[in-house]
């Protein structure tokens, strides 16, 4: 009777480690996602400033004209365990 005991509390814990796995691998890809998502928002930015100073000209889109001051976020993030 002890050993079908440990039999499931190990068994437990075996799926217990598989959803730490599959959480994982979930945040992972939610995360890949996002990083996916920046770069792709950098890119049409880049695309767009160099359109912009072809258009206007380098002179009229310098980094002279660009806020270079910290600034506070729009949205923030908090984080609980």
């Amino acid at each position: 009777m002890q050993t079908s005991v440990d039999g499931n509390q190990s068994s437990n814990e075996i799926a217990g480690a598989d959803q730490n796995i599959l959480n994982l691998l979930d945040s992972m890809d939610n995360y890949l996602i996002l990083v996916d998502s920046l770069s792709s928002s950098l890119r049409q930015g880049w695309l767009e400033l160099a359109s912009a100073r072809y258009s206007m000209g380098a002179s009229r889109v310098n980094s002279s004209l660009f806020d270079l001051k910290s600034h506070q976020a729009s949205t923030t993030l908090q984080v609980d365990n």
